[in-house]
């Protein structure tokens, strides 16, 4: 958890009443030493619990990739930059 103890999900809810939860997870830092968060939201807190603890279990064996990210055009120009994968 947090170091505030509170697990890192919050309760959206919307004008038309719905209800969905957010994930707030730190995942690492990327290449250049920058903290890196994922991001997700959820229909049910179950699903939101499920997806933090899987991405933790990822992070702390380091083994997450943030899907959002993979592959984005300013990833594909800094490999050029750079000349690594």
């Amino acid at each position: 958890m947090s170091r505030s103890g509170r697990e890192p999900i919050r309760k959206l809810v919307y004008a038309n009443g719905a209800v969905r939860w957010r994930c707030v997870i730190d995942a690492g830092l990327d290449r250049d030493g920058r903290r890196r968060q994922a991001t997700k939201t959820f229909d049910t807190l179950k699903e939101a619990r499920v997806f933090v603890a899987s991405t933790r279990v990822a992070v702390n064996s380091g083994t997450y990739v943030d899907c959002s990210r993979a592959g984005t055009q300013s990833d594909r120009r800094r490999s050029r930059a750079t000349g690594l994968p």
